[in-house]
């Protein structure tokens, strides 16, 4: 039986893109078309085998975009912010859905991704769990409900490797609050992603936390994003969307 949907993954051999690789494999209805590295990567050339000793497929790992959109529906990129310059030409013209898992964008190309979007369709999505778009209407609500002055706090935890700081979920989670918080961000041992959000007033606090408990958790809302934006008209999306609460 035919796979329906063909995705290209920019980013495939990083923390995240290893684990969407696994997971595409198990799918019975997404194909992996395409495992793309960095330009100058010594694994160009080679087998995914080379890589996921596993793997079954006969693809090679390479950075040619322009065969990556011939041949895919949706792309998903999870890999650097610089990545993005590089491929987005050849995205446009092809007018293919695009997924951005990467963060640490500038704001400048923020306004870019929006403007692209109103070419193409562009799910953003700096943090791929379902959970957190929960968190942020949890948010919203205490927010609004709870006293008025108390001081907000975003604190979060990440693998040590880990560049942006504050991280594009921090940023996500701070953008759908009236006021400032304030950012907290560490960067810890192999810690996969830990949010908490803190209402403190003279009398009271309220603490709000998502943990990451594995990678895993990403891989799995990548692969719910990539159905969802399969076919989707052209526009700016968000993993909100896949659950209708924001």
């Amino acid at each position: 039986m035919q796979k329906s949907i063909r995705v290209a993954l920019i980013g495939a051999t990083g923390k995240l893109g290893s684990k969407i690789v696994l997971k595409l494999l198990e799918s019975s209805t997404i194909s992996l078309e395409h495992a793309i590295v960095r330009p100058k990567s010594p694994l160009i050339g080679k087998p995914l085998s080379t890589f996921f000793p596993s793997c079954p497929l006969p693809l090679l790992f390479h950075a040619n975009y322009e065969k990556m959109c011939r041949d895919s529906d949706v792309i998903i990129d999870v890999s650097h912010p610089d990545a993005l310059s590089r491929y987005i030409p050849h995205v446009l013209r092809s007018e293919k859905a695009l997924i951005i898992g990467a963060t640490g964008y500038q704001s400048s190309t923020e306004k870019l991704v929006e403007e692209i979007s109103t070419h193409i369709p562009i799910l953003r999505a700096p943090n791929f769990s379902l959970g957190i778009p929960f968190l942020a209407k949890f948010m919203q609500i205490c927010e609004e409900a709870f006293h008025k002055n108390a001081k907000v706090t975003i604190e979060e935890w990440h693998h040590k490797n880990k560049k942006d700081a504050p991280s594009g979920t921090a940023l996500f989670l701070a953008s759908k609050l009236k006021t400032s918080p304030e950012l907290i961000s560490h960067r810890e041992d192999e810690i996969v992603g830990v949010h908490k959000i803190c209402f403190e007033s003279a009398s009271e606090v309220i603490e709000l936390t998502h943990k990451a408990l594995s990678r895993d958790l990403y891989a799995e809302g990548a692969i719910k994003a990539i159905e969802f934006l399969h076919q989707k008209p052209k526009g700016l999306y968000q993993m909100a969307d896949l659950l209708a609460i924001m």
